[in-house]
């Protein structure tokens, strides 16, 4: 054996070795891992796809001067990641920022700092033990950006572990039938061509929202195009008219249309039996919600432009079911403060 194969010998010995010390796992890897890699300042960063008891998992690891740090993060986890790059290499300010989530028991934690030497993304797990692991990555300088760097590889993590990572815009339709709920979810790549995606959802997942549905009117009146619909404005008007004992909840659908969700279920009753009646200067419908409520029709889909979901049924709506329509159409990254809290829906 010659000098340079001893030598690499002895370092895969003691990379093996740090790792057996690092978090305490001496299971091995499985043979079809898949690795990236790239260096940033002095610094080199390794991520590779392994197979753990018939589960994907990427091990991310930051090495500089023989020393090797990790930790191991599942295909969840992998997404929270690379969400928070995403959004610290949108975000210009720089300022402290951190995120924290859980995994099967461990914590994970992903926090933006610094030091003398400058910006860092701080990535770190606690174990189910207490112990703790974390890498350091560096921001980097000019072209040489760390972030931009690892959401590329966390990307190609994705795609080497089945996932689709290409963002397109999505259009949703909706179809209950007594055997099976389903939301097709479908890219589209161009005006002229449609790739569909068919998601199922479970009753259970949905049965919650259609529960609370019952507690539901739906109210269309004709807006005023010249001013924006004063929701609040109108939800005192109508509470007030109605003598409701309980609130009464307001979310937009579109212009001219909002849904109302009673605190009171007999309320409901009461209020729609009263029918149709000119109200603040409007005339005001109400109707019970349908599965249809919130969808668009066929030809009106070349009227909008630009949305990353429309015309999902109010029954589909949650935040669960919306990270799963995101994964399943390209890779889940975030949802706007008003879809969180459903006041614009």
């Amino acid at each position: 054996m010659g000098e340079r194969e001893r030598e690499s010998a002895r370092e895969r010995e003691g990379e093996r070795a740090r790792e057996s010390a690092c978090d305490g796992d001496d299971e091995e890897i499985g043979e079809a891992s898949r690795r990236r890699s790239f260096t940033v300042e002095s610094k080199t960063f390794e991520l590779a796809l392994e197979d753990r008891k018939g589960k994907c998992q990427v091990r991310v690891v930051e090495k500089k001067r023989g020393v090797s740090t990790w930790v191991r993060l599942g295909l969840d986890s992998l997404g929270l990641f690379k969400e928070g790059l995403i959004h610290c290499i949108r975000d210009e300010k720089e300022g402290r920022w951190e995120k924290e989530w859980k995994e099967k028991g461990k914590l994970f934690t992903l926090a933006r700092g610094f030091n003398r030497a400058g910006a860092f993304l701080r990535l770190g797990v606690e174990d189910l033990e207490r112990k703790r692991f974390c890498i350091f990555l560096p921001r980097g300088r000019r072209d040489k950006r760390g972030r931009t760097a690892m959401a590329e590889m966390v990307c190609q993590m994705e795609e080497l572990a089945g996932r689709r990572t290409e963002l397109q815009e999505v259009r949703t339709v909706g179809k209950i039938t007594p055997a099976k709920s389903y939301a097709e979810a479908v890219r589209r790549t161009n005006r002229v061509s449609l790739n569909a995606i068919k998601m199922k959802v479970t009753r259970e997942e949905i049965a919650g929202n259609l529960k609370k549905l019952e507690h539901c009117l739906v109210a269309s009146w004709k807006s005023n195009e010249k001013e924006e619909d004063d929701l609040e404005r109108l939800g005192n008007l109508w509470a007030n008219s109605w003598g409701l004992k309980g609130k009464l909840g307001l979310a937009k659908l579109e212009r001219g249309k909002a849904l109302l969700e009673f605190e009171d279920i007999s309320e409901v009753q009461r209020v729609v039996s009263s029918g149709s009646r000119l109200m603040g200067g409007a005339h005001l419908r109400l109707d019970r919600w349908n599965p249809k409520t919130g969808c668009r029709v066929e030809e009106e889909m070349e009227q909008v432009a630009w949305v990353k979901i429309f015309g999902l049924p109010i029954s589909l709506w949650s935040q669960g079911i919306l990270k799963k329509i995101g994964e399943e159409c390209g890779g889940f990254l975030d949802m706007d403060e008003r879809t969180r809290s459903m006041s614009e829906i």
